[in-house]
């Protein structure tokens, strides 16, 4: 019998480039724009750790809602709420980084492929359709019924 090769992926940062949401800020604050990019990928990570290590879970999207509240507050930039909701719809827009693809067709025919991530499955399903990643994976495994975030 045949023993397959697993490769398991996280996405955000390693198969999509959270940095994407960085056009779309430029407008609502030009000089901040990069520097707001990190913060709110950085609290993001940070919030999800903190959930994990007091033993609570509100989700990736909750994370992402947070991170973005403080990133604008600690960088003096107000959004409305019509370009907060907006900012948060692009995460299930961000763009794959550029070798993905050409990478996961070569790895596709020697290993089974599966995606690993912190976010929520309906968030995941819609990244994954609108990058048109779907067809490379297995599965995509989300971690939001264990209610605890991976490291």
């Amino acid at each position: 019998m045949k023993q397959n090769t697993v490769l398991a992926f996280d996405v955000y940062g390693t198969l999509i480039d959270t940095s994407g949401i960085s056009e779309r800020l430029r407008e609502i604050a030009p000089q901040k724009a990069d520097l707001m990019v990190e913060m709110w990928r950085n609290k993001q990570l940070e919030y999800s750790f903190r959930q994990t290590a007091m033993g609570m879970y509100k989700g990736f999207s909750f994370c992402t809602q947070a991170a973005l509240l403080f990133t604008c507050k600690y960088h003096k930039v107000d959004i409305t709420t019509k370009q907060q909701t907006e900012l948060l719809q692009l995460y299930d827009k961000l763009p794959v980084f550029e070798d993905v693809k050409s990478s996961l067709d070569k790895l596709k025919i020697k290993f089974e492929i599966y995606a690993f991530s912190n976010g929520e499955s309906d968030a995941l399903r819609k990244l994954f359709n609108f990058n048109k990643l779907t067809s490379y994976f297995r599965d995509i495994i989300s971690i939001e019924n264990t209610g605890h975030f991976k490291p």
